[in-house]
């Protein structure tokens, strides 16, 4: 699909999120989100109504949607307008294919807050666990990277959120890509650590126990204080 065909949906998507818009609101939401894109200040239940049900594509192919959400990712000017299009694919989890998670590996580059990151990442946590030939090596590659985002990405990616069935990976194939980022403070990336070594240790108590305690000097106040937190 051309860009001539493909900026009418972003006009419709832009013209129904205006119209739920909370202005006086937007600045705060921005400031919260730490994110350069413009706000709307629209909540997450009336975002994913937007995503499921409102913004429809009917009669398009599942490459034409790509297309779709792919130009809206690459050209939207408001948080909540990448927002809808993470929400769409998030709500396909494994069902996504191989050829979307390619599209959708290129969303990286435009990421510039923890929000789009998370929810991003929640994709690739299910791409990962279906295609993980394939999705591994990108995840890799993220973590080596110098972008804030990217690296925290390459964490939060290795499980599927919080509770019941979020790990899927082993141990001895998650632990090697948290060790080069065990010291680091910077809260969003001290925290994700934190966060997936709480995962494992309800599922692996005894491999999560050792590897803290083999890397508990080197391990960030905040990654400790986040992975003993309670949900």
């Amino acid at each position: 699909m051309q860009s001539e065909q493909l900026q009418p949906y972003l006009d419709r998507l832009e013209a129904m999120l205006l119209d739920r818009a909370n202005l006086h609101r937007a600045k705060a939401v921005q400031a919260d989100k730490s994110t350069g894109f413009d706000c709307l200040a629209i909540s997450v239940p009336e975002l994913r109504r937007v995503a499921l049900y409102d913004f429809m594509l009917e009669g398009l192919s599942r490459e034409e949607k790509l297309s779709v959400y792919d130009y809206i990712w690459n050209n939207g000017s408001h948080f909540e307008s990448l927002l809808v299009a993470l929400l769409y694919y998030r709500k396909k989890k494994a069902s996504i294919a191989l050829f979307e998670f390619a599209g959708l590996s290129k969303w990286m580059s435009r990421v510039d807050n923890w929000a789009h990151c998370d929810e991003l990442s929640v994709i690739y946590s299910y791409c990962n666990h279906k295609y993980k030939d394939e999705v591994f090596p990108f995840l890799k590659s993220l973590s080596r990277s110098d972008n804030l985002w990217r690296r925290r990405a390459s964490i939060v990616s290795l499980i599927h959120y919080s509770g019941k069935n979020a790990v899927y990976l082993m141990p001895e194939e998650v632990f090697p890509l948290l060790i080069p980022h065990m010291s680091e403070r910077n809260k969003y990336i001290a925290n994700a650590v934190g966060w997936v070594l709480r995962e494992y240790r309800r599922v692996y108590p005894d491999a999560t126990g050792r590897f803290v305690n083999r890397y508990r000097e080197q391990l960030s106040p905040a990654a400790i204080r986040r992975m003993q937190k309670k949900v």
